[in-house]
């Protein structure tokens, strides 16, 4: 039965009628009804041959506004753009409209495509010669992020006309910001970023990143299977309606933004500037686009330009895992090394760690954890991931195998010096950089560290490393995919 008969009207050819009730049910939060009334009204309103002026007639750029931001609460995505793009053609200037349609646009799944399909999308309503309306195209694609989109509007542009969009980059960042100078486009992007969070309550930013995550497709799943893993960053369950996960993301970069801009400052080159601006990105928007570009072809840890030979080193891998790494490091360096000290603690693995080391000289397999202090605990390994953690993961108990390891610091468990320290210990190497603060602060090793095992360890890490010594310079690496940035690499190096 129609709210409208259940609020006494009769039925009605009027569309007003509709329309006042669409209104009701609108500011109630009753969007479903609320859609159903005002498409009534809109059908009332194309057949009404009354002599009555109605008020509906002059409220119809309204009404499709309101119906295309109402559709896309509902995930209806077709539905908001149909009638956006009804809203457009009686005001193309509704820059919350045409914002929200580059904001559909702009969530799938890859994004240089989507902007060329949304750009030729927009000829059918814009002038693309037109300055003007490039530059109100521009306005909405940076208001969405829809960088993809932002590009595809400078190319199209003459080298003159081009200067008065990039100025429109420059708004609201100063050429100097938080201590850093906006020398180029990155530095832009990433102040933008600053001050989007900076902005932006917490809340809004679980919303907004919950929002990407809804258009995620057919990769939602695995992302989510992802976090249910791998819980050192957070619990992620939408059956359930937990979004922990995106909680402590939101949390974690309002109080630390200082420490981000710091990271960034630090960062000895471009490279490591555009990881470090393509992880943000993800993290707040699922950004998948710069973390494509910024993954690294090469071996994990080992970038040639930074590390260029390994003659006389004396290595330490924590969490040789299998010996990949020492594999690897032999493989690009050769044996000129001096010694290579192994530290794995789980058994199984140290089985193919003996086996995959077999033939190399002067490597030395310790079965131990790697900690701030020594000790024991008790090593669990969840059956459907590839390493073991000092602590549970989350997997039921009837899967997890535990064994009793020693925990050593590096400083006391190895006499000499070591030039060389590479970390991989699943959330572990904040205390094992600790356990191996008087051999950073006497040898300068280098250090290879993984830095996405929880969203503070990007910058923590590098924090700690800097305070135990200052002379280090950093450098971050990608190796991971684009769609969660994990693999991640700090490479710090002695002057």
């Amino acid at each position: 039965m129609e709210i409208a008969r259940l609020m006494g009207y009769p039925k009605a050819e009027n569309p007003d009628v509709y329309f006042f009730v669409g209104i009701w049910c609108m500011n109630r939060g009753m969007d479903e009804q609320a859609c159903e009334e005002l498409k009534r009204a809109l059908e009332q309103m194309e057949n009404y041959h009354g002599a009555d002026i109605t008020y509906t007639a002059g409220q119809m750029e309204q009404i499709y506004v309101w119906l295309t931001e109402m559709c896309r609460r509902l995930d209806r995505p077709q539905e908001a753009v149909r009638y956006g793009v009804l809203a457009l053609r009686m005001n193309r200037y509704k820059d919350g409209v045409a914002s929200l349609l580059m904001y559909l646009f702009a969530g799938e799944e890859k994004e240089k495509e989507t902007a060329e399909g949304t750009w030729s999308f927009l000829g059918k309503l814009y002038d693309l010669s037109s300055l003007k309306d490039l530059t109100f195209l521009f306005r909405c694609a940076k208001s969405v992020s829809f960088l993809a989109l932002e590009d595809r509007i400078m190319d199209a542009l003459p080298e003159e006309d081009r200067k008065a969009i990039q100025s429109l980059r420059e708004e609201e960042i100063p050429q100097e910001s938080w201590g850093i100078r906006v020398k180029n486009q990155m530095n832009r992007q990433f102040l933008s970023w600053v001050k989007y969070i900076e902005d932006t309550s917490e809340e809004q930013l679980v919303r907004d990143v919950r929002a990407r995550f809804e258009k995620l497709g057919s990769d939602k799943a695995g992302y989510v299977d992802y976090f249910r893993r791998y819980s050192f960053w957070g619990v992620l369950n939408p059956v359930k309606g937990e979004y922990d996960n995106f909680e402590k993301r939101a949390h974690m970069m309002k109080e630390q933004l200082s420490d981000f801009i710091w990271l960034y400052s630090i960062l000895e080159d471009n490279r490591s500037r555009a990881v470090l601006l393509a992880v943000m990105r993800n993290w707040t928007y699922i950004d998948t686009a710069l973390l494509e570009k910024a993954r690294e072809n090469g071996e994990h840890y080992f970038d040639l330009d930074l590390l260029p030979e390994a003659e006389g080193e004396v290595f330490v891998d924590v969490g040789a895992y299998i010996g990949d790494t020492v594999r690897s490091f032999t493989g690009i360096y050769g044996n000129g090394y001096q010694r290579i000290y192994a530290y794995e603690p789980d058994h199984e693995n140290l089985r193919f760690l003996k086996h995959n080391i077999h033939g190399l000289h002067d490597v030395e397999i310790r079965r131990k954890a790697v900690g701030k202090e020594a000790g024991t605990l008790e090593l669990i390994s969840p059956e459907d991931t590839s390493s073991s953690r000092l602590e549970t993961v989350g997997a039921p108990a009837e899967k997890l195998d535990t064994t009793t390891v020693e925990i050593v610091t590096l400083d006391d468990d190895i006499a000499e010096p070591v030039t060389w320290i590479k970390m991989d210990v699943e959330g572990a190497e904040y205390d094992a950089l600790i356990g191996a603060s008087e051999h950073i602060k006497k040898d300068k090793p280098k250090l290879s560290i993984s830095v996405y095992h929880g969203y503070d360890d990007l910058w923590r890490l590098p924090r700690l490393i800097h305070e135990m010594n200052p002379s280090y310079r950093f450098y971050l690496r990608y190796y991971g995919g684009n769609l969660i940035p994990t693999e991640i690499v700090l490479t710090a190096l002695p002057e």
